[in-house]
């Protein structure tokens, strides 16, 4: 019986330390709003200065000016996480919020974009921060392939 206690203990010992970055991303860093992923993309669109990369409706990469764009709505966001090991003060986890931007052009025609924003619990990797970005053209197929509605 004790030998049974033991390995229960060491068994959800263990659990708890694998669990525990993963577990303590998901309580400090709450998934984005609607109304966050439209602010998000309202600044992106409003400070860039280079064309958007987006795919169009018929499925072919398009670099969309951002004079060209009338309205633009949020979809859904995807999150994931990635233990990239020990800092100074623990766990480093990378938490990845990946959301797609529907945009209808003033040709009245539609495409598909997508903002990427990376935060971390624990250390910060020196030189990265947190600010959203558009996903760039050689990543954003890929991207909204997992975003698919």
């Amino acid at each position: 019986m004790r030998k049974a206690t033991a390995w229960t203990l060491a068994l959800g010992f263990s659990a708890l330390i694998a669990g525990y970055p993963w577990a303590l991303s998901w309580a400090l860093i709450p998934d984005p709003t609607p109304t966050e992923v439209r602010a998000q993309a309202d600044r992106l669109l409003a400070l860039s200065v280079r064309p958007v990369p987006a795919i169009d409706a018929s499925g072919a990469l398009r670099v969309v000016p951002v004079a060209d764009i009338a309205t633009h709505a949020p979809g859904p966001c995807q999150r994931s996480h990635e233990t990239e090991g020990f800092g100074r003060r623990g766990f480093v986890v990378r938490v990845t919020h990946l959301c797609r931007i529907d945009l209808t052009l003033r040709d009245a025609s539609t495409a598909t974009a997508a903002t990427l924003r990376q935060q971390w619990v624990g250390d910060a990797p020196e030189g990265l921060h947190e600010d959203p970005l558009l996903a760039e053209e050689h990543e954003l197929r890929d991207m909204l392939g997992r975003l698919r509605p």
